[in-house]
């Protein structure tokens, strides 16, 4: 490698490296979802994305949230950061495309265990027709065994107008095989790198295979109905009775030709699947998009009410670092009856109860304001700070007493303790003395 290639080389490694070096695992987005916000609730559950969905050139991780089996929104991650797209026109395009992906892997998987509906864009339909093609060009040989035996200008005519249409139908089962194969490509070109233009090309292909199908069903059963006319010049022809049964078995076309009824019933019902599914994602991209916005709109309320707050900790010295934590300490019992602004205590309680309540409706746009004003007023109670006459006390009055009472009754025991000598001194001393004075009373005459 001489030294310009080198260069070149290098400059391709370090114009990429930094995108695949900053670039997140799926993992990483489902976590930063799920784990490190507050998007979803306890019951809700994600589908681990498998790969990523392009759109203009920049890669994302759109990640389905699910409630049971349904299908709440998507979560969309940008793929060099843990960061969400916020813009609507592009999440819609990123919606889209990764619905019409998962809902192509659901379909897919309810067909395969449905008896009655077999998916047809797999390679054994395209050796299906490929082999049906064959045998209608083949069928032309036969056509004309029969106009050569019988040497009748009747014959002869209805012959050469079965011939091109075995032509025809020869030519569209060859068609058909070339759509299959371009509709197995497009999507396998979509699940590996899937983008809006994909998701379109992937429809349209599927499109191209049916109209191919049931254009041939078409000319298959104009085609039976020339058989018919060729069997009846046959049966009231001169040959004998041999060589019309012969004649007449070559008239029958071939084996795979009397399937194609069979592949078109299961084709209608399969593009009735496909259509309904498409149909399914375009009408309820609104409603997703809805739904993520609104759970956007809740990890702002629930950060506001709940988690950290760097206004409220600047705004109070770092004393609280929440806003549920500030109003929990005025709110305090021990600490209520204290606060100089007693009246805007009753006021922030107030905002504080509509913020929760309204956070708990799903209302969230009105949980962030109220949250927002109840932030204002306990800062401001905070601040003004507590009556200066009546501090309230650490611990409340009645627990104050009693503790003094037990404090004296240990020094009083400590005391007899410590003086348990004297003690048993003196009452043994008083014991004598009683002692004494009872005997000298005795004595007495």
């Amino acid at each position: 490698m001489n030294l310009t290639k080198k260069t070149l080389f290098l400059a391709v490694l370090l114009l990429f490296f930094p995108i695949y070096a900053n670039s997140i695992s799926a993992n990483n987005a489902v976590s930063f979802v799920t784990q490190e916000n507050h998007f979803l609730f306890e019951d809700e559950d994600y589908q681990l994305p498998v790969v990523e969905i392009t759109h203009e050139g920049k890669k994302y991780w759109v990640i389905p949230i699910l409630s049971g089996n349904t299908l709440v929104t998507f979560f969309p991650v940008k793929s060099e950061a843990k960061e969400l797209s916020l813009s609507k026109p592009l999440n819609r395009q990123l919606f889209k495309t990764a619905d019409t992906l998962r809902s192509l892997s659901v379909e897919k998987e309810r067909i395969s265990k449905n008896q009655q509906v077999d998916w047809l864009f797999a390679s054994n339909y395209v050796l299906i027709f490929e082999e049906l093609s064959r045998g209608l060009e083949n069928e032309i040989f036969e056509m004309n065994i029969i106009e050569s035996t019988l040497n009748n200008a009747d014959v002869s005519s209805q012959v050469n107008r079965m011939n091109s249409s075995l032509s025809t139908m020869s030519l569209k089962s060859g068609g058909l095989t070339q759509s299959i194969t371009e509709a197995i490509a497009a999507e396998a070109a979509f699940a590996s790198a899937p983008d809006a233009l994909s998701a379109a090309k992937l429809k349209d292909e599927f499109d191209d295979a049916f109209e191919e199908l049931f254009s041939l069903n078409a000319d298959a059963l104009s085609y039976r109905d020339e058989i018919q006319k060729l069997k009846q010049l046959i049966s009231v022809s001169d040959a004998d009775a041999a060589t019309k049964d012969y004649l007449v078995s070559l008239a029958d076309p071939p084996a795979e030709f009397n399937n194609i009824g069979r592949y078109v019933t299961n084709a209608l019902s399969l593009q009735q699947a496909i259509n309904g599914m498409y149909a399914n994602v375009d009408s309820r991209a609104d409603s997703l998009l809805a739904e993520f916005e609104s759970r956007v709109e809740r990890d702002k309320a629930f950060r506001l009410l709940y988690s950290e707050n760097t206004s409220i900790s600047r705004r109070t010295e770092g004393e609280f670092s929440s806003l549920q934590q500030i109003v929990n300490f005025i709110l305090d019992e021990n600490n209520r009856p204290y606060w100089k602004n007693k009246e805007l205590i009753s006021a922030m309680e107030s905002k504080w109860s509509q913020a929760v309540r309204n956070f708990n409706e799903r209302n969230y746009a009105l949980a962030e304001t109220f949250a927002e004003k109840a932030a204002d007023d306990a800062v401001a109670i905070f601040n003004q700070g507590f009556i200066e006459a009546a501090q309230p006390p650490l611990l409340p009055q009645e627990l104050i007493f009693q503790l003094v009472i037990a404090l004296l009754a240990l020094l009083a025991i400590l005391y007899l303790y410590n003086n348990r000598g004297k003690i048993i001194k003196f009452v043994k001393q008083g014991s004598e003395e009683e002692e004494v004075e009872l005997s000298a009373w005795k004595d007495k005459p």
